[in-house]
């Protein structure tokens, strides 16, 4: 499945133990587009630490994920 971060396996790609669970596959392999939006915000705040000597290219990607988190 394609996400705004990338992709994620389809449950039954992956081997798993018995011990892990349909369930379990299923949290583990969501996309929380309400949490990345909160992690955006916090990259943003690392990022200023950097100020002119962050490479554009990073606060570039940044703004694509966020854009495409809207």
């Amino acid at each position: 499945m394609k996400t705004p971060v990338g992709y994620i396996p389809e449950i039954s790609s992956i081997d798993r133990p018995s011990s892990v669970t349909e369930s379990d596959m299923k949290e583990l392999l969501s996309f929380n587009k309400t949490g990345w939006k909160e992690e955006v915000k916090l990259i943003r705040e690392h990022y200023s630490v950097f100020k002119d000597r962050l490479p554009s290219e990073l606060k570039e990607q940044l703004d694509r994920l966020e854009k495409e988190l809207s």
